[in-house]
């Protein structure tokens, strides 16, 4: 085999091993961003309406707070909580 040989053999030998290497990259990381989507929390939310001039309790948030449920933000007299499934 001649020199020239040799050199497109390892040349070709290389290439073999760097696409092997990016096909086994991409899978991975499609399995990886497949394992991401899998573990996303999902949220249930509570819309609660105490009324107009009324505030809610810290006993009722603590009691809210107790049940899971997290207090998001308010507008007027809704108060939006979210809790994971």
């Amino acid at each position: 085999m001649t020199r020239t040989h040799k050199v497109v053999h390892s040349i070709l030998g290389w290439a073999m091993i760097l696409a092997l290497v990016a096909a086994i990259g991409i899978l991975k990381g499609e399995k990886q961003q497949a394992a991401a989507q899998t573990n996303r929390v999902q949220w249930e939310y509570k819309i609660v309406f105490y009324g107009i001039g009324r505030d809610p309790s810290e006993e009722e948030f603590n009691r809210y707070g107790a049940d899971g449920w997290e207090l998001v933000t308010h507008y007027g007299s809704r108060y939006v909580f979210k809790r994971p499934k």
